[in-house]
């Protein structure tokens, strides 16, 4: 059985949202070209240019991955904890004393 997920898109702009429901892949979850459309057509209109690839609009939980467009014109999403890398703080050094 296929790991799935559900997302909420949604466009500010217009005060839309919808879900999509996405199958997991390698490096991320996959939304499909016909996916795409559908989020795009239910988030805004027809010729609106307000929104992102899938009609998205604002602040999301997530974020298309850095790999973009698949080669079937799909999207792979990642979540916004991978956007930013871990980040190690090390204490500051003490200043010499001459």
């Amino acid at each position: 059985m296929k790991k799935t997920i559900t997302i909420t898109i949604r466009n500010d702009f217009h005060n839309t949202s919808c879900v999509v429901r996405l199958t997991a892949v390698p490096g991320g979850w996959y939304m499909s070209p016909h996916q795409r459309r559908r989020s795009r057509q239910a988030l805004c209109i027809k010729e609106c240019i307000c929104a992102g690839a899938m009609g998205e609009r604002g602040e999301q939980d997530w974020r298309i991955s850095s790999q973009g467009e698949t080669y079937e014109g799909g999207l792979i999403i990642v979540f916004r904890e991978d956007l930013e890398p871990e980040i190690e703080f090390l204490p500051l050094a003490e200043p010499e004393e001459n």
